[in-house]
């Protein structure tokens, strides 16, 4: 990181990025702007003020940075946060501020933001010591009727200590005041949030959503294939504590500040 801050500053960000990873495709981490696609599904509109915490490259901020009011871009990483910045200068993109602080103590007041974006879930750290405090905190600082989003990918986060299944966090969110909207999961792998299946509360043959999830491969099943089987499952009626019962470890969490 301190060397590619160093070449972008030199060459600018892109040949940097191309220089070391042969090409921006090679580098969706950085460069994708895909990865923020869920954020067009919250109310996003010119006026709002957005968190993007854990940013790391940013990539996040700067595909959403054209549709809103402000960017804070916010990371624990001050590498990370200085990639940003050198970006944000070479792109005169002037509603980005990048700001290296601790999770547990995000330095912003109360009622700040329309919209917390976490695209790469909660940190380990927290999600064993501060879970609570931390979804707290984030309730504070939405103003009223804001929103999160939490996106967590079990490909990633393989073990069980380190991510938060879906229910339990949907549960602790609802806890604190939160009124869940959607819950998303991913119809591929994770990756940059692609193919994207609207999984409700309510949806039937839960069970057979989660095997499929869980034992599918983009080799076995097709995105058609998989959207059938939603289509069948909304014509038939099941209990939703099924869902309940089931830990996806792979999704996407829309909630809104009751």
């Amino acid at each position: 990181m301190k060397t590619l801050c160093l070449e972008a500053r030199k060459k600018g960000w892109v040949e940097a990025v191309v220089q070391r990873y042969g090409n921006l495709d090679n580098a969706p981490w950085i460069a994708d702007s895909s990865r923020a696609d869920p954020a067009l599904l919250s109310n996003l509109n010119p006026n709002s003020n957005i968190l993007d915490l854990g940013c790391a490259y940013g990539v996040v901020s700067f595909a959403i940075s054209p549709l809103c009011n402000s960017v804070i871009s916010l990371d624990s990483n001050k590498d990370h946060v200085e990639f940003v910045r050198i970006r944000a200068q070479q792109e005169r993109v002037p509603n980005i501020t990048s700001v290296l602080a601790d999770f547990t103590t995000i330095p912003f007041r109360k009622n700040s933001f329309d919209l917390i974006i976490l695209n790469q879930g909660i940190p380990s750290s927290i999600i064993k010591k501060h879970a609570t405090s931390f979804l707290k905190q984030l309730y504070l600082l939405l103003k009223p009727e804001g929103e999160i989003y939490v996106g967590v990918d079990r490909y990633k986060y393989r073990s069980k200590s380190i991510s938060i299944s879906c229910h339990k966090l949907t549960k602790n969110l609802q806890s604190i005041g939160f009124t869940v909207t959607k819950v998303l999961i991913p119809l591929k792998t994770y990756n940059n949030f692609k193919f994207l299946v609207d999984y409700k509360l309510t949806s039937p043959f839960s069970f057979l959503l989660e095997f499929i999830i869980q034992e599918y491969t983009s080799k076995h099943f097709s995105e058609k294939f998989f959207r059938n089987i939603l289509k069948i499952t909304n014509l038939t009626g099941i209990n939703k504590l099924l869902f309940m019962s089931l830990n996806f470890h792979s999704y996407i969490i829309f909630a809104r500040k009751s």
